[in-house]
């Protein structure tokens, strides 16, 4: 096999690694944007409840506030109950179907990288024996083709 061959074959695995991750972070972006609702009303309250959260904090903002006093007395005196609250709200999102699979797709995502970088000698040996096989090239171009197909095809279905 020659450097150019050898250099073409390394180009096209780090494209299908690039692109299945680009595939990947597209994915996960379509299912972000299918989930989320659309409501313009809710927006438009959200943002002016901003606006005049905002605006009362930079009146109430200052030197010597009875108001911070006041808040911290009351948070301090119902301190119990709102542990209760920011707890279970924590129990009811950590236990999520969603929750899981987000934090074992990371960690899949970071342990499947860090053996690739790991091991980037070993996958070099391995790759430049099977360079020379003719019937995993040929496999190679089918599955960067496949890869190439999908990530087209899933473009196509979100511009739809």
């Amino acid at each position: 096999m020659t450097q150019k061959e050898q250099q073409q074959l390394d180009q096209i695995r780090e494209l299908m690694e690039s692109l299945v991750e680009w595939k990947s972070d597209v994915d996960s972006r379509i299912k972000k944007v299918e989930s989320a609702p659309v409501n313009l009303e809710e927006e438009i309250l959200r943002e002016t409840q901003k606006a005049i959260s905002a605006a009362i904090a930079e009146s109430l903002k200052g030197y010597g506030s009875p108001l911070l006093k006041l808040v911290t007395e009351v948070v301090n005196s119902r301190s119990e109950t709102l542990r209760s609250i920011i707890t279970t709200a924590f129990d009811g999102v950590i236990s999520t179907d969603e929750f899981k699979q987000s934090i074992v797709s990371a960690f899949s995502h970071k342990v499947g990288r860090t053996i690739i970088s790991n091991n980037q000698g070993l996958f070099d040996k391995v790759s430049n024996e099977l360079k020379g096989d003719a019937v995993f090239k040929s496999k190679m171009a089918l599955a960067v083709a496949r890869v190439v197909e999908e990530c087209l095809q899933g473009k196509e279905d979100a511009s739809s």
